[in-house]
């Protein structure tokens, strides 16, 4: 209970969460009864069905495929949903003592990093003013497009859009202004095209 990192145990043949130490519910809110299976824990507080399906594979094949020994489930990353209603990224991996028929999960928690992360990818592919794609997103973006050709038939569209008289926009009223003008024609793109590329 003492360990600074979040953990579970489970019985893996009912499936009965039988421990959750101090550290997971400082982590995530929950306490042990909010839950009373691995099956539940997934199924309410995993939001994204794909993690749901992760989990539950790797659990499973490392269970049915060996019989003794200590089964290593890799790291991999999920999210989980708190008591708070917020979502935080771990790094989930375990341990299946074979012999004893028991599980230990441990969440790492990566959600800072995880914006960290997002945010570089935004300044870096994202005109921070507008939000739209910037030049170098466009060039990875024609890049991925022009590396092979579709297997189907594709069209692909590239439309160049030029303000007319912006500058004297610029001169005139100053350059607050003109970036509104651009927030708001970046803001009509947006509306138009809607998630295309």
């Amino acid at each position: 209970d003492a360990l600074p990192v979040p953990l579970s145990w489970a019985t893996l043949d009912d499936g009965e969460i039988r421990f959750v130490n101090a550290a997971f519910t400082k982590a995530f809110g929950h306490t042990q009864s909010d839950f009373r299976t691995v099956t539940e824990w997934i199924d309410r507080f995993y939001p994204r069905e794909r993690d749901r399906q992760e989990a539950i594979f790797r659990w499973r094949k490392l269970w049915q495929e060996s019989a003794e020994g200590i089964s290593e489930i890799d790291a991999f990353e999920v999210q989980i949903l708190c008591a708070d209603q917020t979502i935080r990224t771990v790094e989930h991996r375990g341990i299946i003592l074979q012999e004893m028929g028991i599980g230990i999960a441990v969440f790492h928690d990566i959600t800072d990093r995880i914006i960290a992360e997002n945010t570089l990818r935004r300044f870096a592919q994202e005109d921070p003013l507008t939000g739209l794609a910037n030049r170098r997103m466009l060039q990875q973006h024609w890049d991925r497009l022009t590396a092979e050709p579709p297997a189907s038939a594709q069209t692909t569209v590239l439309l160049l859009i030029d303000l007319d008289g912006f500058k004297s926009v610029n001169d005139r009223f100053g350059h607050a202004v003109g970036d509104d003008i651009l927030v708001a024609t970046a803001g009509r793109l947006k509306k138009t095209l809607g998630g295309k590329e």
